[in-house]
C-alpha cells in the first residue's frame, strides 16, 4: 500500500513538474516568437498574433489545470482507498483479538474446572 501511495505521489510529481517545464518552454517560445514578429511585423499584426497567442496559452493553460485537477482527484482517490483497506484490516485484527481474548478466557474457565476437580478428587 506504502509502495503504492509511493508510485501514485510519483508520478503526481513528475507530471506537475514535466507540465511546468512545458508551460516555462511555451512561455519561453511565446516571448520569443512575440519579439521576434514584433520586431517584423506591423502593429496591428503584432497585436492580433499577440492576441491569438494569448487564446492558445490560456486554453493550454486550462489544460494543465483540468490535468493536474485529475491528477490529483486521482490521488485524493488513492489515499482514500489505502485508508479503506487500513481500516478494514483494523477491522480484522480487532475481530481476531477479541476472538482470541475469548479463547483464552474459555481456555482458562476449563482450568479452573480441572483443577477444582482435581483438588475434589
Amino acid at each position: 500500500m506504502n509502495q503504492c501511495l509511493k508510485r501514485l505521489q510519483e508520478k503526481l510529481e513528475k507530471s506537475e513538474n514535466k507540465m511546468e517545464e512545458k508551460l516555462l518552454q511555451l512561455s519561453s517560445k511565446l516571448g520569443n516568437f512575440i519579439n521576434t514578429h514584433k520586431q517584423e511585423a506591423e502593429p496591428s499584426k503584432a497585436k492580433h498574433i499577440e492576441n491569438k497567442l494569448s487564446k492558445k496559452m490560456s486554453q493550454l493553460e486550462k489544460h494543465i489545470w483540468d490535468e493536474l485537477e485529475k491528477m490529483q482527484n486521482e490521488y485524493q482517490s488513492g489515499f482514500k482507498s489505502i485508508h479503506d483497506s487500513l481500516s478494514s484490516l483494523q477491522q480484522i485484527h480487532q475481530t481476531k483479538m477479541d476472538l482470541e481474548i475469548y479463547k483464552v478466557q474459555k481456555d482458562l474457565k476449563k482450568l479452573q474446572r480441572k483443577i477444582v476437580e482435581f483438588r475434589e478428587a
